[in-house]
């Protein structure tokens, strides 16, 4: 009756030996993020292998750069190109050749380190363009002179323009008014929208170009070569990211992440392997007793715990490129067909579903690691120095008869895993009598039911065996808290497979009913929702309400608007010194693609960004300087100058941390700056002239940032005192609610009690990734005048986000507990130790007495410390009497991570007394 159609790929060999650990990633999180290749051998290059991809990277950039520069340098290509072929007639631009360093700079303002990223960003880039240029449009079409002037008044020397006394379109004078209403109307309407921050700029930054030239006594000049060029710009951009580049495997497109999606699951799973096989055999030893065994202990100790820190890079590298690879989708649907589009979506999909089981929610296979470390990280050598005999031979035989359970059900789990992660394509059935599609589900089936009985057969074993072998000494319960918490994780991770199974088989079940014509419907929606999201900022609620009613959206939009409004106005009307000529968009547009978000690191900013406009202006006089002395060969080393100079500051984009902005300022603009080889007194004059006119723009914006500030008094340091308010209180609240939860509480059902904590923690953690990212602006380099107020406590403030980072994570590790009661059908508080409460409740009042401490510190208005009478310390002991009843696995968990809360919680405690901040006495 069915009939099957594929048959799922052979397991991966090699990985059946138990002593056959798999090799560790190499590369730091970081670096993984960056290097974005598409071959399992490729990602485990060596570190320094790393650079040579960027450096790769760079000189294919510089080397395109250089290409297509060619037509600007050469006098044959320039003749050829642009008079011979005839494209500014073709196009009907006449300026395209002027405009035409502007590809270049499209180029290396869009190429990144994937594909994907690049289409992202050129597609932001163009849709701003594309937004101004019709803006221009629709302005031309109402005023088809634009400002053009017959008879303009005279300059009075004052220092504004003179104005038009007679316009050639008799509409534009009367109608004046509407031009610049349109100028600030097209401002507010990007600013208050959802687009993006590239988007926002290019759109500004074009409108303001096009706006000023229309208003100017010339008048209104149609022409497509800023479009024009901008589409080659990036099409050439994205180009350059598809050049192939030739391994032992063939041609390969390096910077596609679409050719890791297929990857992914199977490196993290091995890395899930290593971490989980590693730490079995870590907890299964006996005592180190010589000097081999020791160094092996603390090596592998610390090997264990960067395995488990390296698994969140992989996990947001494989999220990185499973959203990246988004904007790779059409490449599928232009050169495969349905059929290419069909696989990439599947093997998009997959990859997606193992992103979600590794990304950093409440539970999850990132929390049972999490577990695995606290494990291994509990036990030291000198904990075997207060044991007797007797408690080292009861120690050695208990791992001596866990061990078959662990291993055999670890075995089981990744015989899953790897099914799972080594997908090519779901195995499909035909039912013969109905015609209709399913999936072949059998051996899935049979590996979950292996796993079920295994699963029972330890969970059984061991708890048994702590009721029958209690424990007294010290040492040995603290031994035994360690062990229960490792076998409680290598349950769940069993379980976390088991669940991971039942979505790939939901989601391949939904993809097998998905036609070719379902799919190209889901895809058009999926990019009208992308669409749709620049101007609906929940789904719900229009972009320009919320910059109308949110405070921040608010100020964000009005405080912008102005200062780009203003820079506007001024290059428009005044001429004289450093303001030469009216009508000029350098102010304006220079703020325009730097939108404030707070005044301090603007201002930094503004002046990273002067420089870089500083360097990009002279350096390349600097460089060309002995062109002229080359002879017939100076077009050649004035081709090669430009080279080395895209080539040096592409490295610096690319590579540093620090300078990387400079370095794409620098690449950018300089690509003007190379246009030609001889300079004069009046290039020199309006060299200068510009540097003053960006000075003045970056002054009018730190005024008018520094007044709005004022006004709401929220600088970032009050923003992320505010918000660690909100993130303490939540804090609290989370543990009080688990506490409620694992009581078995009756004032709210526990479906209810699951999802607030799991609601405040989603907000909690959302919050807390704000907080990182207003780090740097509380940096002491941010101040541009130290006021009478103290100095931000940056160090504490860091220190705290830390600590609750790691509570956060607890709070995670809590989660487990509960999804594990599901899993052996055990009833909130059934299995709870009621003498625990109390120690629990004394360790939430220490959170928030320690969280108050923090709170009074961070808002001290004087270099006066916290009264003493002001500051309550931890005070608790242990309780006595834990007991050993049959749901003591569970609560050894709950023991544990209690424990390591109050471990961070002191942890906050010292930093506040290290701060200084608080009244002692000596």
């Amino acid at each position: 009756k069915r009939r099957r159609l594929k048959s799922w790929p052979a397991r991966r060999k090699g990985r059946t030996s138990w002593s056959d650990l798999p090799c560790s990633e190499t590369m730091s999180d970081l670096e993984q993020n960056l290097l974005e290749q598409g071959e399992t051998e490729e990602k485990e290059a060596p570190p320094e292998n790393v650079f040579w991809v960027k450096f790769q990277l760079a000189v294919s950039m510089a080397f395109w750069t250089s290409f297509f520069f060619a037509p600007v340098v050469l006098p044959s290509v320039h003749q050829w190109f642009f008079v011979d072929m005839g494209l500014p007639q073709l196009l009907g631009s006449p300026d395209f050749e002027s405009y035409w360093p502007n590809t270049v700079q499209l180029i290396v303002f869009t190429v990144y380190f994937s594909t994907g990223s690049t289409v992202n960003l050129a597609w932001q880039g163009l849709a701003g363009t594309v937004c101004a240029g019709l803006n221009q449009v629709f302005m031309g079409i109402l005023f088809p002179l634009g400002g053009k002037c017959l008879k303009m008044g005279a300059y009075s020397g004052s220092g504004i323009r003179g104005f038009c006394e007679e316009f050639a379109d008799p509409n534009y004078g009367t109608f004046e008014w509407f031009v610049w209403f349109d100028v600030f109307f097209f401002l507010f309407l990007l600013l208050s929208s959802n687009a993006k921050e590239n988007t926002m700029k290019f759109g500004m930054s074009w409108h303001i170009t096009y706006m000023m030239a229309f208003m100017s006594s010339n008048g209104y000049q149609p022409s497509h070569a800023v479009n024009i060029t901008t589409v080659v710009g990036v099409m050439l951009a994205i180009l350059i990211t598809l050049v192939p580049s030739k391994t032992r495997n063939g041609l390969l497109f390096k910077q596609m992440v679409a050719n890791n999606l297929e990857g992914h699951p199977k490196r993290i799973t091995d890395k899930m392997r290593t971490i989980s096989r590693g730490t079995i055999q870590f907890m299964l030893r006996d005592k180190p007793t010589d000097t081999d065994s020791r160094y092996h202990y603390k090596v592998d100790k610390v090997a264990i715990e960067q395995q488990v820190d390296e698994l969140s890079g992989m996990a947001n590298s494989m999220c990185n490129d499973q959203s990246v690879s988004w904007w790779e989708g059409w490449l599928y649907v232009t050169t495969g067909g349905p059929k290419a589009v069909k696989e990439f979506r599947s093997v998009r999909t997959h990859c997606g579903i193992f992103s979600e089981a590794f990304a950093d929610e409440m539970g999850g296979f990132d929390d049972v690691a999490y577990l695995m470390k606290k494990a291994v990280s509990c036990i030291e050598a000198s904990n075997y120095k207060f044991m007797d005999e007797e408690d080292l031979m009861q120690l050695s035989t208990e791992r001596r008869e866990l061990a078959g359970y662990l291993k055999n059900l670890n075995d089981a789990t990744f015989k899953l895993l790897d099914l799972l992660s080594d997908w090519k394509s779901a195995p499909m059935v035909v039912d013969s009598d109905t015609g209709s599609v399913d999936i072949d589900d059998g051996e899935i089936k049979a590996l979950r039911q292996d796993i079920k009985e295994k699963f029972d057969q330890l969970f059984m074993f061991y708890r048994q065996w702590m009721i029958e072998h209690p424990v007294q000494s010290v040492s040995r319960k603290m031994m035994r808290s360690n062990m229960a918490m490792f076998v409680f994780s290598v349950l769940q991770l069993s379980q976390e497979a088991d669940q991971l199974s039942e979505k790939v088989i939901e989601k391949y079940r939904h993809n097998a009913t998905l036609t070719e014509a379902k799919l190209s419907e889901q895809t058009a929606w999926e990019v009208f929702e992308e669409f749709k999201s620049t101007f609906i900022s929940d789904g719900k609620t229009p972009a320009l309400l919320k910059a109308l009613t949110d405070g921040d959206k608010r100020s964000f939009v009005f405080r912008n608007l102005v200062s780009i409004g203003l820079c506007f106005a001024i290059g428009n009307l005044l001429q004289g010194n450093v303001f030469a000529t009216p009508f000029n968009p350098l102010l304006a547009g220079t703020l325009a693609v730097l939108i404030s978000h707070f005044p301090g690191s603007a201002f930094y900013k503004n002046l990273m960004r002067l420089l870089g406009l500083a360097i990009g202006n002279t350096l390349p006089i600097i460089m060309l300087a002995p062109v002229t002395l080359c002879g017939e060969w100076k077009a050649v080393v004035h081709l090669i100058m430009f080279f080395l100079f895209e080539l040096y500051f592409g490295l610096m984009y690319y590579t540093s941390p620090e300078w990387a902005y400079i370095g794409c300022i620098v690449a950018g603009f300089g690509c003007y700056s190379f246009t030609t080889e001889t300079w004069s007194e009046t290039t020199f004059s309006a060299g200068y002239c510009k540097i003053g006119q960006v000075t003045a723009a970056i002054t009018v914006q730190i005024i008018v940032d520094i007044i709005d500030t004022a006004i709401r008094k929220k600088f970032p340091q009050q923003v992320v005192v505010d918000n660690m308010v909100v993130i303490t209180e939540k804090t609290v609240k989370i543990f009080q609610l688990f506490l409620m939860r694992f009581q078995g509480h009756e004032s709210k059902s526990t479906d209810e009690l699951m999802k607030t904590i799991k609601t405040l923690v989603g907000e909690a953690k959302a919050l807390m990734a704000s907080q990182e990212q207003l780090v740097s602006e509380c940096e002491s380099k941010t101040i541009m005048i130290a006021g009478p107020s103290p100095p931000f406590k940056l160090d504490l403030y860091k220190g705290v986000l830390a600590a609750i980072e790691n509570i956060l994570g607890d709070a995670d590790a809590l989660c487990l507990v509960d999804e594990f009661s599901h899993t052996v059908g055990t009833e909130a508080g059934a299995w709870y130790e009621e003498n625990y409460s109390e120690y629990w409740s004394q360790v939430i009042s220490n959170m928030r007495q320690t969280f108050d401490t923090v709170m009074k510190i961070l808002t001290l208005k004087d270099d006066s410390p916290v009264p003493k009478k002001d500051v309550k310390v931890c005070l608790l002991e242990e309780p006595d009497g834990e007991g050993q009843q049959a749901g003591s696995l569970r609560m050894s968990v709950v023991k544990g991570v209690v424990s390591d809360t109050l471990a961070h919680v002191l942890e906050i405690e010292h930093l506040c007394c290290a701060s200084g901040s608080l009244e002692f006495q000596i």
